[in-house]
């Protein structure tokens, strides 16, 4: 649907830092996640039109982990 918009706030830390891990697994871990989210606020905007869909992609870390949090509002 070329109708449905969705607003992406980033709140990326720079203190994250690193981790290693495979690039193409984790992108498509990612990737994932962020479609089902969207797939769930594009139902909830059909179900609500007033509804104003939001996913928000957030990070931080130290030099023992790195966290990453994705939230929608679906």
């Amino acid at each position: 649907d070329i109708t449905f918009n969705i607003k992406i706030e980033k709140d990326l830390k720079e203190s994250t830092g690193t981790c290693l891990c495979v690039a193409q697994s984790i992108g498509r871990v990612f990737l994932n996640i962020i479609n089902n989210g969207m797939y769930a606020a594009f139902v909830r905007a059909q179900a609500q039109p007033e509804h104003k869909p939001v996913i928000k992609i957030s990070s931080e870390g130290n030099e023992s982990f790195v966290i990453v949090r994705i939230r929608d509002n679906g």
